[in-house]
């Protein structure tokens, strides 16, 4: 196989890595919800500072399932794409092959 066909290969582990930070993100936003679920009214101290509180955990907790829906959408269209690319890159260098080997046959 020629220098230049070497080019067509897809770094499967960068990917892999890349998915992998992907699912973790998402792990960490769950985690992150749970913990604001936990501070609850009447735990951080005065009734006015646990009113903010609970306001910010409402406005938080939105953003965080927004975030989290995106993250989950971004890594399954990422692993299939993944998918894609990785079958077209074989396709693809298949046919080098074979192009290759008819060039050296004749």
């Amino acid at each position: 196989m020629s220098a230049d066909s070497d080019r067509l290969g897809v770094n499967l582990q960068k990917a892999q890595h890349i998915s992998r930070k992907l699912t973790d993100f998402e792990r960490r936003i769950k985690s992150l919800r749970k913990r604001l679920e936990k501070a609850g009214r009447n735990t951080l101290g005065t009734r006015d500072l646990d009113d903010a509180c609970d306001d910010f955990q409402d406005r938080w907790d939105d953003g965080l399932e927004r975030l989290m829906e995106a993250a989950n959408a971004i890594s399954g269209n990422f692993d299939n794409a993944m998918q894609v690319y990785a079958g077209t890159d074989v396709d693809v260098r298949d046919r080098v092959r074979s192009v290759n080997s008819v060039k050296t046959s004749t």
